[in-house]
C-alpha cells in the first residue's frame, strides 16, 4: 500500500510488503545497490549548511546542492525561500 499523502506532501515513499518473499527480495535490492542511485542528507561541519552525499562507482561524493536540482530551480527556490513557511516543512 503506497502513501497517497507523500505524493503530493513531500518526496518520500512508503511501501506496506505482507509477503516474507517479496519483502526478502527488496531487501536484497536495496542491499546491492548500496546507494549508487540515492542519496543522503546531512549537516555540513560548520552546521550552517545541508550535503548530499552519494557514492560513484563506490566512492562517496559529497555535493553542496541537490543534485537533481537544476541551476534554475535552485536560483528560484534561493529567492523564493524566505518567504515559505516553516510550518508543513
Amino acid at each position: 500500500m503506497l502513501d497517497a499523502r507523500s505524493s503530493h506532501t513531500n518526496t518520500e515513499q512508503g511501501l506496506i510488503i505482507r509477503s516474507p518473499e517479496l519483502a526478502g527480495e527488496v531487501l536484497n535490492l536495496l542491499d546491492h545497490d548500496k546507494g549508487e542511485s540515492s542519496y543522503h542528507l546531512r549537516l555540513t561541519p560548520d552546521r550552517n549548511g545541508i550535503e548530499w552525499v552519494g557514492l560513484e562507482q563506490g566512492v562517496e561524493t559529497v555535493l553542496d546542492h541537490d543534485p537533481d536540482a537544476s541551476l534554475l530551480l535552485r536560483f528560484g527556490l534561493k529567492i523564493l525561500g524566505p518567504f515559505a513557511p516553516e510550518e508543513p516543512l
